[in-house]
């Protein structure tokens, strides 16, 4: 509802609108924003036996997934090499204020509550690419997307993704100032340290539009939105 009404807002003014999904380190549990933070919780409780991090908590400290190569090609480019940093080097529990399970906070503003975190999410950190280049994001982003071709995971995961790009649709078509709907902004590369995963990303990515489009098409009404 308030996002009916901030669109109808801006009409009243004459503004356009363009609807972008939105995100920065994919989620609050990263450092960052963008999905909802059960989303990378749900990831964690079924990441078996590999035991791969997708949200930063105390049994997950937030770490790079930085490979030799990208290291390398970082250091020949005069690139400062990112790492984590901690807000008291003597804290022997620095993650879990506003963890998920951490009983310390509401794990949607670990992002700005964990004071760790906020070492690692401001604007210095982000030129490095601290985050972004987290195991939390890089693991994250691969399994979303390819979150569409397996059956518990489209349900877990794309299922809820398109139920939230019909409703942007469904903006667009209510609200005449409504240019557009992005699916997905600003989408980080995924599985690194693997690089071979790395290096697959844009297709894996380019598949999950295709499976989102293809979605959409199947609707009984397909959408008319235009889609960047």
């Amino acid at each position: 509802a308030r996002l009916q009404e901030t669109v109808q807002a801006f009409a009243s003014e004459g503004v356009y609108v363009f609807l972008d999904a939105h995100q920065d380190a994919l989620c609050t549990t990263n450092g960052g924003e963008g999905f909802p933070w059960w989303i990378t919780a749900k990831m964690q409780d079924t990441a078996g036996w590999l035991n791969k991090s997708y949200i930063t908590s105390p049994d997950h400290p937030l770490r790079l997934a930085i490979p030799d190569f990208l290291h390398e090609i970082l250091t020949l480019m005069g690139l400062p090499i990112p790492s984590v940093k901690l807000a008291d080097e003597s804290d022997p529990d620095p993650w879990r204020a506003y963890s998920v399970g951490g009983n310390a906070g509401n794990p949607a503003y670990m992002n700005v509550g964990n004071v760790s975190m906020r070492l690692n999410n401001c604007d210095s950190a982000w030129g490095e690419g601290t985050l972004i280049l987290s195991a939390q994001v890089q693991n994250t982003a691969h399994r979303f997307w390819n979150s569409h071709a397996s059956p518990k995971e489209r349900q877990a995961y794309f299922e809820p993704y398109l139920s939230f790009v019909r409703f942007l649709c469904s903006i667009w078509e209510a609200n005449s100032n409504v240019v557009a709907v992005e699916l997905f902004n600003e989408p980080p590369i995924g599985g690194l340290p693997s690089f071979v995963k790395a290096m697959a990303c844009r297709r894996d990515l380019f598949s999950f539009y295709s499976a989102v489009l293809e979605a959409l098409d199947d609707d009984s009404e397909p959408t008319k939105a235009p889609l960047a």
